[in-house]
């Protein structure tokens, strides 16, 4: 850890290079020297697919034999040759020299010897067939890669490429394109290229007629851009109504276009069919397949579909022991939206985490961590507490992921906490100065993670800490940006803010003086504060001891009594908390991380936390919310 927090300590300018680098090697821009590194750039998610297609023979993609490196023979080139007097086949022949030459000589196309020919190449390539177009892009995915994909001579060689597959879209059918593209793919350069758009375009124009085949070949591509480019409810229809003609793995590789792209499956016959065929199917499904599967239901589930995750969950409970740590973080995600929580399946995963600790991604930290911390989750087994304490240990090991991930260094830090496990020391480095300006910008402009991690320590740590914190003006900041601001307008509020200005009403009714605050600044929704005689039964006036809203300040007990003419001991400060659907665990009274923490926190600051179920509250008569009010508050003055 000391030498992690030595590395934060450079300049902020070069300790931003590696998350710079990161996000370059996140979006395939970066292209190695060594072939074995760029390869495994590609993912095992896109190698799962093109397999895939290479399976289905209707599917025109490259297989193997059309991209594989074989051995030459030696090579030669005389660089000072005249390239403008060859024809076209004999500069594709000479394309494919140059790559042979590269090969042997440990080198790349960047080459300043190659410049003439690239100009050459460039300028011909117009004039190439199209079965000479293939051959050249078949060619240059055998070439040794360059540094970057913006490498000199590179770089322009695939846009002149790239330019002349453009001006042949309109005389190609669906297939030759879909072809062209898996080229593309094939040269890492399918979300940088002009082509693998326009003619995804051209294609997406006939979505509804499209057949499974072609459509599972273009969500591949699509998903490579990340982004939506045709419109995706049309894709989804074509895909329901023959969804019986995809095998598993192609419906796993329409899902994965859909989760890339960031797109919901929007009818509901969709997710029921897809989960029906995994379930079906859940004894033979590939573990990538599960993955691609799972991301996709976990984005487009809603809460209607409730049951059918359960289900969903329950037919992989058996099967967790064959699938790979990916797919049962998969698994163990997928419930997190809609707050599901299958006790068995997370106990069974966090037992093969623990088992593989040193194997597991920062990123899988965090996300495993989330589920622990979210769903605050408790076993038999003891497990949560023990791999928790197994993350804090093994992070210490993980510096280079820390200086590529940092963000992901300070969330696993925070949902950590959500089980009270944290260590100093590193919360101290994720609150210093040169870790935050590494991560998040030289501005004030840092997350949530950050807001409660620093909060934290002042809370469940001012005993003990001594490390870094926030400055007023960061938290200041925080509070402003991250704190729900409630309007004016009473249309706009959600079910939540609503029960919560009709509890501020029935609290102004029966002490005269309650106030909605943010005592606890890092959870966005204020609380209600009243101020309680416990001898006269009244409310107190504590106007003047509340903050301004949004300041980003912790308000403590001692803040809100100071200077009152009542004996502080006479004195209960009651914080109501309005508990919405979304803070417990679905279809069980517990709560979850976030309010468990709330309420903890509340607790330590002196304060006397009122929850109110918002199930509870909306089947009250309005007749009835005073008594239901008091009752509350007499069972947290009987609490201890």
């Amino acid at each position: 850890m000391f030498h992690l927090r030595a590395c934060f300590h450079v300049s902020v300018k070069l300790y931003r290079l590696p998350v710079v680098y990161n996000i370059i090697n996140h979006y395939q821009l970066l292209r190695t020297s060594a072939i074995t590194v760029s390869k495994s750039l590609i993912g095992c998610e896109n190698k799962y697919v093109h397999a895939v297609l290479e399976i289905n023979p209707k599917c025109r993609v490259l297989r193997g034999e059309q991209y594989e490196t074989n051995d030459i023979e030696s090579v030669d080139i005389n660089f000072d040759q005249d390239w403008r007097n060859a024809t076209t086949a004999g500069i594709v022949e000479c394309l494919e020299t140059i790559g042979n030459y590269c090969k042997q000589n440990g080198t790349t196309i960047s080459d300043k010897r190659f410049d003439k020919f690239v100009d050459v190449c460039t300028e011909r390539c117009f004039d190439f067939t199209d079965h000479q177009l293939i051959q050249s892009l078949q060619i240059m995915i055998r070439y040794p890669l360059t540094e970057s994909s913006k490498s000199r001579n590179f770089v322009k060689l695939w846009h002149a490429f790239d330019d002349a597959c453009v001006k042949r879209i309109d005389t190609w059918d669906f297939n030759t394109i879909l072809y062209m593209c898996d080229h593309w793919h094939m040269l890492h350069l399918g979300r940088l290229n002009q082509f693998n758009c326009l003619g995804s375009l051209k294609i997406g124009r006939k979505l509804k007629k499209l057949p499974s085949h072609q459509l599972v070949q273009l969500m591949f591509y699509v998903s490579l851009r990340r982004i939506q480019i045709l419109p995706m409810y049309e894709i989804e229809s074509n895909f329901v109504n023959s969804l019986d003609d995809y095998s598993l793995d192609e419906i796993a590789v329409v899902c994965i276009g859909f989760f890339k792209t960031q797109a919901t499956l929007q009818i509901p016959e969709t997710v029921e069919k897809i989960s029906k065929r995994l379930i079906h199917e859940i004894d033979k499904v590939d573990s990538i397949a599960i993955s691609c599967i799972l991301k996709a239901l976990r984005r487009s589930c809603n809460i209607y579909q409730i049951a059918l995750v359960r289900e969903v969950l329950d037919a992989i409970n058996g099967q967790l022991s064959r699938l790979s740590t990916l797919a049962c973080l998969q698994v163990a995600i997928l419930g997190t939206n809609l707050h599901v929580c299958h006790q068995s399946c997370i106990e069974q995963i966090l037992h093969r985490f623990i088992n593989d600790i040193e194997s597991i991604r920062l990123k899988d930290f965090e996300r495993i961590s989330y589920v622990m911390g979210f769903f605050d989750f408790e076993s038999e087994s003891n497990i949560e507490n023990r791999l928790c304490q197994q993350f804090l240990t093994e992070l210490k090991n993980r510096n280079d992921e820390i200086l590529r991930y940092p963000k992901c260094f300070a969330l696993c830090l925070h949902y950590l906490s959500l089980k009270g496990c944290h260590d100093e020391e590193m919360i101290s480095l994720a609150l210093s100065t040169p870790f935050l300006s590494a991560t998040y910008g030289k501005q004030t402009v840092y997350n949530q993670e950050i807001f409660s991690l620093d909060s934290y320590v002042k809370i469940n740590l001012k005993e003990t800490y001594a490390g870094n914190e926030l400055t007023d003006i960061d938290r200041r900041h925080l509070g402003n940006v991250l704190c729900r601001h409630l309007s004016d307008c009473y249309d706009d509020y959600s079910a939540t803010d609503k029960i919560l200005m009709e509890l501020k009403e029935t609290s102004d009714e029966l002490f005269t003086h309650s106030y909605l605050a943010h005592v606890l600044p890092h959870f966005d929704r204020s609380d209600i504060i009243i101020a309680y005689n416990k001898y006269s039964n009244t409310g107190i006036d504590i106007a003047h001891n509340l903050r301004q809203h949004y300041t980003g300040k912790i308000i403590d007990r001692s803040m809100l009594v100071d200077g009152l003419n009542t004996e502080a001991a006479n004195v209960e400060i009651f914080n109501i908390i309005v508990g919405g659907w979304n803070s417990y665990v679905r279809d069980t009274p517990k709560l979850n991380g976030f309010m468990r923490q709330k309420i903890e926190q509340s607790k330590l600051l002196g304060l006397r936390p009122v929850l109110i179920p918002g199930t509870e509250w909306t089947r009250l008569k309005k007749c009835d919310r005073k008594h239901y009010v008091k009752y509350k508050i007499n069972m947290a003055l009987q609490a201890k």
